[in-house]
């Protein structure tokens, strides 16, 4: 990354067995935070010595703070199932899905939220689709890009959010024959909280006067996205 030789921070492989064709998949996960160039970044792959690799598209991850915007809570569900619908490979569409789950959200104040998937090969009209909790959504081929071979797939899961537990479920959907051989990679849920979800809460450290020069410490428990704060005591 950027001339830098990187070590995977994590590892994810799926293999199906299909016939012949019968090849190990899998996804390489890195952290380039601190090789990270704003004016732009370079990926090079070289397989080690033995080695042969059919590569699907590299893509880039960025999550950046800034003060001026509303709060977003961000969960990077990173994976790799290789799933297909198919009769006569004895698999269902329920075997054919993959789960992506996020665990401790809060949907008070919520603006909205967004889940992205991220699979390779997943091209096939008709042949997919997503589910959000309970909510069902179109498949993944019109997001598809031929030439990396990956698609990103925008859900607008508002609707659907609850507090606590999510759960994203990615399906080769069998439709005649057979559903969309496909790669789950990433699943991204991003909730974005409204501006007006703040809650003023400031206590004050007893006792509250005395002699002065006197000093009083408040305790600051207030909730949402702070931007700025005014102190007026009456005087």
């Amino acid at each position: 990354f950027n001339g830098n030789t990187v070590t995977p921070a994590a590892t994810y492989t799926d293999r199906k067995g299909f016939g012949t064709y019968d090849y190990p998949y899998g996804l390489y996960v890195f952290d380039v935070t601190s090789l990270f160039n704003p004016a732009g970044n370079s990926i090079t792959i070289t397989p080690e010595a033995g080695n042969d690799y059919s590569i699907n598209g590299a893509y880039l991850i960025v999550v950046y703070q800034d003060a001026g915007t509303t709060v977003k809570k961000i969960w990077i569900n990173d994976e790799y199932d290789n799933v297909w619908s198919r009769s006569t490979y004895s698999t269902n569409n329920d075997e054919a899905t993959a789960y992506a789950n996020f665990a401790g959200v809060d949907s008070s104040g919520v603006a909205n939220a967004q889940a992205i998937a991220i699979l390779a090969s997943a091209g096939d009209a008709s042949k997919s689709k997503f589910f959000f909790n309970s909510n069902e959504y179109t498949g993944f081929w019109s997001n598809y890009l031929g030439t990396p071979q990956i698609g990103f797939s925008p859900y607008d899961v508002t609707a659907a959010l609850t507090s606590g537990a999510n759960t994203a479920k990615l399906q080769s959907y069998d439709t005649a024959g057979n559903g969309d051989n496909m790669y789950v990679m990433n699943t991204i849920l991003i909730v974005e909280k409204s501006e007006g979800s703040v809650s003023a809460d400031f206590t004050p450290a007893t006792p509250v006067s005395g002699d002065k020069p006197y000093t009083v410490a408040f305790t600051d428990a207030s909730t949402g996205h702070i931007l700025s704060r005014l102190w007026d005591f009456g005087d």
